[in-house]
């Protein structure tokens, strides 16, 4: 019986607890993989929806800001023969509205972190209503910027807007950001 123990296949202790040892090593490295791997997608996941919430925003802006037109009475820049008024955060024009088929006040502004629209009922911005969001939850917008070249009444150059959108993700603990800045040129010139 001693002879068939000695002669026995079986690993001893301390086989056994070098390869436990060797498993968990495996083990913790192939796990910091699956990890990493996870937190990149993660990432190029937020970079995107940074950059499609960016592009949508910044391409519908520009369209809508193309088709702006003087404010004759200036009851929606507030300035008379102005294209464009410009506040903190926020621009407002005169455009035409397809929907309702009109030239109406609208305004695109940076509320509680999120690009919203307001549109007016008429060429007034004492009448525009309710905002709409532009940007979801999903990211934070910390700047909107508006300039404006060529706005000045009178003058006979064609109004440029330039936008500048600063945002970041609102998800992890450590955000991409990014900055996006764009040039219009209304298409109309009306001077």
């Amino acid at each position: 019986m001693i002879n068939k123990i000695k002669n026995s296949k079986a690993f001893t202790m301390v086989e056994t607890m070098v390869s436990i040892a060797l498993f968990g090593f495996i083990s913790i490295v192939l796990i910091n993989v699956f990890v990493s791997a996870i937190k990149g997608q993660t990432r190029i996941l937020q970079n995107q929806e940074l950059m499609d919430q960016s592009t949508y925003v910044l391409e519908y802006m520009a369209k809508i800001l193309r088709m702006a037109q003087k404010d004759t009475a200036g009851d929606c820049t507030g300035t008379a023969g102005a294209n464009y008024g410009v506040g903190i955060n926020s621009i407002n024009f005169v455009a035409y509205d397809t929907m309702e088929e009109d030239y109406r006040c609208r305004q695109f502004i940076l509320e509680n972190d999120i690009i919203k629209e307001r549109r007016s009922t008429d060429e007034s911005a004492a009448n525009l209503g309710a905002s709409q969001d532009m940007t979801s939850s999903k990211v934070k917008v910390e700047g909107l910027t508006f300039g404006v070249t060529g706005n000045v009444v009178g003058d006979l150059v064609q109004p440029k807007v330039t936008v500048m959108v600063k945002m970041e993700s609102n998800i992890s603990l450590n955000p991409p950001e990014i900055t996006v800045q764009t040039s219009v040129s209304q298409r109309s010139l009306d001077i």
